[in-house]
Parts: C-alpha cells; structure tokens; sequence
C-alpha cells in the first residue's frame, strides 16, 4: 500500500526572504564583532581556507556581506538537494527555523562558534538528514511526518535512524529477493580490501546499496539513479570486504563522494581511494584521466 502525504505549497523564493534580509545580515556583524581578532582569523581560514589580505574585518564584510555568499551557498545547496520543488523550500524553512535563528541569537552565548556553525559547520550534514527523512518518511512516526513538527538536529537524527531500522527490515523481507533478479551491475575490480561495482540500473543501486541512505539506492521514495548514472560518467560503489555495511559512492560528474549515511566523505578518506584505485576507476570515466585527489575532490557542486 503506498502512502500518499499531502505537503502544503511553501514557494523557496518567499522562504529565502526570511534568511536574505538586511536584518540577518546586521546580526551576522554583530556576532563577527563580538569575537575576538584570533576568533576572527580561525573563522575565515574555516570558511575561505587562507587569507591574505591583513584587513580581515573588511575581507569579512566584502566576501560575505556585499556579495551575499552565505545566502547564495545555502540556497546552492539547497537547489540541489534530491527532493522534488515542494520538499526544497519546507527543508529551507527548517532549517532556518530551528538551525539558523537560534545560532543567529547566539543563545549559547558563544559568537564564535555561533558563526563557526552558520558559515559552514554541519550544513551539509543537516540538509542530507532532511533528505533521508523523506527518504524514511513512511517508517516515521505519525505524529513526526510533518518535518516542522521535529525541533531540532538531535531529534531528526534520532527518528530517521529509527526509521531507517524499519526500512531496512522492510527491504530484505519484501524487496530483496525481486531486487537481486532483476539487477545489473558489474564488479569491475577486487582486492583484498575492496569490491567496486557499476550499477547498471536502478535495481542494482538499490541492491548494492542497502543499508545506505543513498537516493540512489531508495525503493520507498523517488529514486534519483538516472540523474546521476550516466555510461561514460557512472556510479562507482565500494563495499569493503572486512565491513560489507562499510560503502561509498563515488560519482565524479556531480562531486559526490558520499559515505553510507551520505555524507561527503573528507579529503583525507577520497585521497587514499582515489590514489589506490584510479587506474581502475578511469577505464570507465575518461573524463578523469590524469586528475589529481585534490582537484577531483574540489570540484563539488556543493561550492565553498
């Protein structure tokens, strides 16, 4: 039986006015004023990696306030959430409701880490718990499908792991068996660490990435593998032969290298997989040939 949930019609350019607003900006000043210079310097190495100019209040102001790029990377990041334009702006809204203003009234009474978290800190993490919830939507709870109706980051995370538990008893009970029918995937390399495969349909992402919160791999809500599988630009999954639970995704025409919760994996874990396996991974994405760790993993559609 599928379960059908009706969400009210929310448009993101009216939910993007409540957080690109000349009063947000002001507070986000106040609250850069109120750390101290080294505070500062740590801030911007964060958020922009170096910076060279001595006037770090006016870098500050320019990057920031002028040319509007805390809006601007939110709203990027949104805009290429995996959910459909009725989910994308209720998702804004959360997140500006119980994740933005409160760090913007800095009610820990710390500026700095109230700037530290707004400006980067867990953003991505909080809008891909957004995306799972969705995701897990029919196993949560009834009195929690409404996502305004969860507070705060600790909650969500709590009801999507429970939800996912449920799921994924689900899919071994009454998908697994259809799944492996009918999936296509080659495993095109095997070492003593690793298994890489192509999945060459939807079944196949499905059934090589249970236990995941890929998109990809989603059988109880929309299934995303056609916008990112591509033949001369696929997916790539690792599943680790010590841990099969441990999995990444790879898929360089997006950015995306995620690990089982669909996380951006960091530069550190890419680097040692991409240096150990690109031989093997460029026979099927000429694209990358000749590409270093550091230049692939730059080029994230998630932005700055």
């Amino acid at each position: 039986m599928k379960i059908k949930f009706l969400i009210k019609e929310i448009k993101i350019e009216d939910v993007a006015k409540r957080l690109n607003s000349d009063k947000v900006y002001k507070r986000i000043m106040q609250l850069w004023e109120a750390c101290t210079n080294e505070e500062k310097k740590l801030i911007l190495q964060v958020k922009y990696l170096s910076v060279e100019d001595t006037n770090i209040d006016k870098f500050f102001y320019d990057h920031l306030i002028m040319d509007k790029s805390f809006f601007d990377r939110i709203f990027k990041i949104v805009n290429l959430m995996d959910l459909d334009s009725n989910r994308k702006p209720l998702c804004l809204n959360w997140w500006i409701t119980y994740i933005a203003f409160p760090l913007l009234k800095n009610e820990a009474g710390n500026p700095y880490l109230a700037l530290v978290f707004l400006l980067g800190g867990t953003t991505h993490f909080t809008f891909n718990l957004m995306e799972s919830f969705f995701q897990y939507q029919r196993f949560v709870p009834e009195q929690f499908r409404d996502l305004m109706k969860i507070k705060s980051e600790d909650d969500l995370e709590t009801i999507i792991e429970n939800a996912k538990e449920k799921h994924d008893e689900w899919l071994v009970k009454t998908k697994s068996a259809q799944l492996k029918k009918e999936a296509e995937y080659r495993k095109i390399f095997e070492d003593d660490e690793f298994k890489i495969y192509i999945p060459d349909n939807q079944q196949a992402a499905c059934l090589l990435g249970m236990g995941t919160r890929w998109c990809t791999a989603s059988v109880t809500s929309e299934n995303y593998y056609d916008e990112y599988h591509k033949p001369d630009d696929p997916l790539f999954i690792f599943i680790s032969k010590q841990n099969p639970s441990e999995k990444y995704q790879f898929h360089f025409g997006s950015g995306q290298y995620m690990d089982k919760d669909d996380q951006r994996i960091d530069y550190y874990t890419f680097e040692q997989l991409y240096e150990q396996y690109a031989s093997v991974l460029q026979k099927y994405n000429t694209e990358i040939v000749g590409a270093g760790a550091r230049e692939m993993y730059d080029l994230t559609f998630y932005g700055a």
